[in-house]
């Protein structure tokens, strides 16, 4: 029996959402990884910061797996299939000097930002539901990327991400 169109799209949006699950996931660990870690002068800012990036990264890992539910799929979100299916590098387990968390992190949001936006293409208008959701976690990714390269003083936040390029 061959797949309908529809059924192949809802099946491929599954996948996607799959990944984007457990790299949410696993961005949300590696935050309070970082908040858990962090070291320096900049430490009370960055270590509050971070626990608000972590909670909003926790709320979108549910919103992603319950839109796989929603579609027909089955979720997979625990901490080890996550690692097995992010797409981020993972975050080395030592001290991290605040403005090297920054940095890290920072690159972690844009690279997760910029894989929402070819999902979010990719689906176009076929699951709009789903696209939205892509949308907001993209916004999310990009203002705390901002937020977090702010710290840095007015060259960093100019010279990398997202959003310093004129659209």
């Amino acid at each position: 029996m061959t797949a309908t169109a529809e059924e192949t799209t809802t099946r491929q949006a599954i996948a996607s959402l799959n990944v984007i699950t457990a790299t949410t996931a696993d961005l949300q660990s590696q935050i309070k990884q970082a908040h858990w870690n962090l070291v320096g002068a900049g430490f009370q800012a960055i270590h509050e910061a971070l626990d608000t990036h972590a909670d909003a990264f926790r709320l979108l890992t549910d919103e992603f797996a319950e839109r796989v539910r929603a579609l027909g799929g089955i979720p997979a979100g625990t901490v080890r299939q996550s690692a097995r299916a992010s797409i981020l590098p993972d975050l080395e387990v030592r001290e991290l000097p605040w403005e090297e968390a920054v940095e890290e992190l920072a690159q972690r949001y844009e690279q997760y930002s910029q894989h929402l936006q070819e999902c979010a293409k990719r689906i176009g208008e076929s699951d709009l539901a789903t696209q939205d959701l892509c949308i907001e976690a993209i916004r999310a990714a990009d203002q705390y990327a901002w937020m977090l390269r702010a710290n840095l003083g007015p060259l960093a936040e100019g010279s990398r991400g997202r959003g310093s390029r004129r659209r």
